[in-house]
């Protein structure tokens, strides 16, 4: 590959660790090691050590995921032993993800069970890859879902909305943090609870021109034991959406 400037911003960078923030709209993830317009190209241009990180030629150093729709911070390690040191503290509940979306609330029944003035207010429900689709998840809102509609097991899936701003009637800005980091699961869970986000074609949002999602703070914990607290600043037209 040849070298050039990354075409995301970087957010930060250090000997260990390479955070951008990722437009909507780019792929995380490449198809192919010539498709690099993605996230992963983005990072490799900008440091090529990561191709000797993670044992995974496609995903180099990458800690985590977000959607191609979604905006935000996405972070990298730059050595193995970061990688891996940073792989168990992503799985130990260390690291402090939090996201904003824009919503548009529909009439359900779920949302007369719901008091959004009390807050924070945690959804629980656990989720399942479909069995009819791979780009979409299950929840499981009642005992009465059939485990036929997922495949595998049901996934704990833990997401606490913490702030709430109107900006119309019937459209929000939610503050959400995520205990857990399964495939889809705010949008599922949003959607679930009848407040889908704008621009989710998949779980019925309403249409916009991108997803408004966006992966907004973390806090985790460097090897020296300093809490890294970064923050990707709010992509263009957000308070004016929708």
């Amino acid at each position: 590959m040849v070298a050039r400037d990354c075409f995301l911003p970087i957010i930060y960078e250090d000997e260990d660790l390479l955070v951008l923030n990722k437009a909507s709209g780019v792929p995380t993830l490449p198809h192919t090691h010539s498709e690099t317009e993605t996230a992963v190209g983005a990072a490799l241009a900008h440091a090529p050590v990561l191709a000797q990180v993670g044992g995974k030629p496609l995903e180099p150093g990458l800690l985590h995921r977000l959607d191609t729709g979604t905006s935000g911070l996405l972070v990298f390690a730059k050595s193995e032993t970061e990688f891996q040191r940073l792989r168990q503290v992503w799985k130990t509940g260390w690291v402090k993800k939090i996201y904003r979306a824009l919503v548009k609330k529909k009439a359900s029944v779920y949302l007369k069970q719901i008091d959004f003035k009390k807050l924070p207010y945690t959804i629980s429900y656990p989720m399942g890859h479909s069995a009819k689709s791979s780009k979409k998840m299950i929840v499981f809102t009642s005992e009465k879902k059939q485990l036929s509609l997922i495949r595998g097991k049901p996934l704990k899936a833990l997401t606490v909305i913490k702030k709430i701003g109107k900006l119309g009637p019937d459209f929000f800005d939610l503050e959400i943090e995520i205990k857990t980091g399964v495939m889809h699961q705010i949008r599922c869970h949003l959607a679930a609870i009848s407040w889908p986000i704008v621009g989710d074609s998949v779980y019925k949002g309403m249409r916009s021109s991108r997803l408004w999602l966006h992966a907004w703070k973390l806090v985790l914990p460097l090897k020296t034991g300093v809490l890294l607290d970064l923050e990707a600043e709010l992509p263009k037209g957000w308070s004016n959406t929708p």
